[in-house]
């Protein structure tokens, strides 16, 4: 353990102390606007289109932890259009309004 006192101080200049700083972070949000187009399959926002990868029937439903997330009832239609990894997939609820959003794999049955 260093023991910290004017002269060790003394030797930091404000360049060093800056770098040991921890650095700020900042949560970037971005509004997104959807609408389907039936005759693709496709969902169209301002920065172009989002591919579907496929439209399933929710098996079991899901209630929102986080803001980000959607809201599923057994039986919704979900069109699919990303899956992770972590078993989370991103979704657009076409049975409730059409909302977007982050919602467990284990809602819709796999083919």
């Amino acid at each position: 353990m260093v023991e910290l006192n004017e002269d060790t101080c003394a030797s930091f200049s404000q360049s060093s102390l800056a770098e040991l700083s921890a650095p700020a972070t900042t949560k970037l949000t971005r509004q997104v606007s959807l609408k389907r187009n039936e005759s693709t399959d496709r969902v169209d926002q301002d920065e172009g289109p989002v591919t579907i990868l496929g439209t399933y029937a929710a098996t079991i439903g899901y209630q929102p932890q986080m803001a980000d997330e959607l809201r599923v009832s057994a039986g919704d239609s979900l069109a699919l259009i990303e899956k992770y990894d972590d078993g989370w997939a991103l979704g657009i609820n076409l049975s409730q309004g059409r909302t977007k959003g982050m919602f467990p794999q284990a809602c819709v049955e796999d083919d």
